[in-house]
């Protein structure tokens, strides 16, 4: 990869590795089993981690436009441009707001190709595919040739703003099945874009940024919520002035966006949260592993969430990364839980990335797969997941985690710490808690 910059190399690797319809849920009130003490949730039928509550769904978008919104410091990457970055939401909530105030649990999204460009996403993947196959070739002039393909078709594919007639690609519509159930057990959910950021500098400034961005959304809700002014007044329904909890926040990030929200919600960063806001629990799903400054000692300190309730998802067949639960090595001052979800991949947490979907540049990027139907480590295959079935079991985990740590129903403790494996009849989940 000669000539091919660090971003577009991240992806070119992904796409050699080698819908996004929710799975369907159960409807209806969702009524815990043994709600006054363990014993009773053993005795009687576990209540299901995916069904529906009793909350009617509704979806809202915003947009204040692609370049809404800059960093001073953060540039575009290989370039001393400052970034162009969207400020974009996709929210799920009750439908009617009237009954209560709601906690807000808040999605990042990845890494992933900014723009929908078919024709620049088919040469790319035929690039990549003959250069770093099993016959690659050579020849440099062949090489040379191939490596300026995926220069040139990577550039198309991940710039922000995207080319006139080329949409963006909407990582942010990905987590859609899980906000559906959390919204109908009473939550407000935002997944927000980040696209801008995605062709931003990399490493602790990328991280930074993925905060930052997060926190500008923050503050908007609580102008929205607290005075119904604002940038996202007009925007979006009145009735949320009064009606949404901002001192029950919980954030969720996937892949890099992982490494973003343990950033913001991290112990030293607990000042950038912006003022009236609390957040009261943070998950990384399939987060990638810390940035790691050769030079700094104490490197995991900007990732490092001790004071709030944490916890990682990782799948088997996937690369996140368990850092963020291990680092915390006691330290950990409220519950911090780590789900090994075998048979799990990466992309498959994001109905966008995953195939099914039919969107640019989706890829099953389960580890290798050396038997048909199994992926994995090698010593240790696990029978792979289908999208659906990864999807169930992920949205049982993060729905359970923000319904017992914003909505205290600790009738889910038996399960979040490994008492109880209600997801078993699909795949085995490790589970650790601290």
């Amino acid at each position: 990869m000669r000539s091919i910059n660090m971003r577009v190399a991240i992806l070119a690797a992904a796409a050699v590795l080698l819908s996004g319809a929710a799975p369907a849920a159960a409807a209806g009130t969702a009524k815990q089993a043994g709600a006054g003490s363990v014993e009773a949730a053993t005795k009687a039928k576990p209540a299901d981690p995916t069904a529906y509550g009793r909350h009617a769904v509704a979806t809202a978008d915003y947009s204040l436009g692609d370049s809404a919104f800059a960093i001073p410091g953060f540039h575009t990457f290989g370039t001393d441009q400052v970034a162009p970055l969207e400020l974009a939401g996709r929210v799920h909530y009750p439908r009617d707001l009237t009954k209560g105030r709601y906690p807000l649990v808040m999605f990042a999204h990845g890494l992933f190709s900014t723009c929908a460009d078919r024709a620049a996403s088919a040469e790319f993947d035929a690039a990549t595919g003959v250069l770093y196959g099993p016959d690659a070739p050579e020849d440099e002039a062949e090489v040379a040739r191939l490596e300026a393909i995926i220069e040139r078709t990577g550039a198309l594919l991940n710039q922000w703003p995207c080319a006139p007639g080329t949409p963006g690609i909407p990582s942010l519509r990905g987590y859609d099945y899980v906000a559906r159930q959390l919204a109908s057990h009473g939550f407000v959910v935002v997944s927000i874009g980040v696209n801008g950021v995605n062709i931003g500098d990399m490493g602790q400034d990328q991280d930074d940024a993925r905060a930052k961005v997060a926190n500008k959304h923050l503050k908007m809700w609580r102008d929205l919520v607290t005075s119904g002014r604002g940038a996202l007044a007009g925007r979006l329904p009145a009735a949320f002035r009064g009606h949404v909890d901002l001192q029950r926040v919980g954030l969720v990030g996937h892949s890099r966006g992982g490494r973003g929200v343990m950033t913001q919600a991290a112990d030293v960063n607990a000042s950038s949260i912006p003022e009236g806001v609390r957040l009261g629990a943070v998950l990384g799903l399939e987060a990638v592993g810390y940035f790691r400054a050769d030079d700094d000692p104490q490197w995991e300190t900007p990732y490092l969430v001790t004071r709030i309730p944490s916890a990682s998802i990782v799948g088997t067949c996937g690369y996140g990364s368990t850092d963020y639960f291990d680092h915390l090595r006691g330290r950990n001052q409220a519950p911090a839980h780590l789900w090994t979800i075998h048979g799990a991949n990466h992309n498959f947490f994001n109905t966008q990335w995953s195939p099914e979907s039919g969107q640019v540049q989706a890829v099953d990027d389960a580890l290798p797969l050396p038997e048909p139907g199994k992926c994995g480590p090698e010593g240790a295959l696990d029978r792979k997941l289908s999208e659906a079935q990864q999807r169930r079991v992920g949205a049982a985990y993060i729905s359970a985690f923000f319904r017992r740590y914003l909505g205290g129903e600790k009738s889910l403790d038996p399960m979040l710490t490994g008492r109880t494996h209600p997801m078993a009849g699909i795949t085995a989940v490790d589970v650790r808690s601290s």
